[in-house]
């Protein structure tokens, strides 16, 4: 059985419209920030998320010249559910905000086996921050890469909804780089973090 994606779309009434940013006159963009659900996903069962520009772009045409664009993905979540184990998350030029609901990550049942990277996670207005994978996960280690994890809300990340313990052991904190290739410097990570509610500490490097 293979893994099963959805992208849940925005409630927009509106016909997606052509991208101002890219030479696709053939492509609708829904705007919004997107949120992801994976079912069913396995051992071999990678996610990726990353936006387009001059430092990872094939096809050059792609591209307008001189236009200006941040070079981060902008996402709200990703959830996996249904699922025992999961190879990795790459997300690391990515950052995960909105202002409502979830944003981050929540497997909390599902052991993450490889990898796991992030760009930043910013939870704002009653918005709830979650990083939570299953206390069996393998990859130990999470690694932030440009973000310093702060919450514009104040409100702690949650590592797991119940007392069985965070899916990691420590965060390395890296530098990273936009897609349009400008350079972003490893911040310090200063976020609070709980389990069930409860303050945790998590080792930093």
């Amino acid at each position: 059985m293979r893994s099963r994606f959805q992208l849940i779309p925005s409630r927009s009434r509106t016909q997606p419209p052509p991208p101002v940013k890219y030479n696709q006159p053939d492509v609708n963009y829904a705007k919004g920030r997107a949120r992801f659900k994976i079912t069913d996903a396995k051992s071999d069962t990678w996610f990726s998320v990353f936006s387009l520009g001059s430092l990872n772009v094939v096809n050059d045409t792609l591209l307008i010249e001189d236009q200006t664009y941040d070079g981060i993905a902008n996402v709200a979540s990703l959830e996996i559910i249904d699922s025992e184990e999961m190879a990795g998350i790459l997300a690391g030029n990515a950052v995960f905000s909105h202002n409502k609901l979830n944003v981050g990550i929540a497997a909390g049942n599902v052991r993450v086996l490889n990898r796991v990277i992030i760009g930043d996670i910013d939870a704002k207005g009653t918005a709830f921050p979650v990083l939570s994978f299953d206390p069996g996960s393998q990859f130990d280690q999470l690694i932030v890469a440009g973000g310093d994890l702060v919450q514009t809300n104040e409100t702690a990340i949650n590592l797991n909804s119940n007392n069985s313990g965070p899916g990691f052991s420590r965060i390395i904190t890296q530098a990273n780089f936009r897609s349009n290739g400008t350079p972003m410097l490893a911040a310090t990570i200063d976020a609070q973090f709980s389990v069930a509610n409860q303050p945790i500490i998590i080792a930093v490097e």
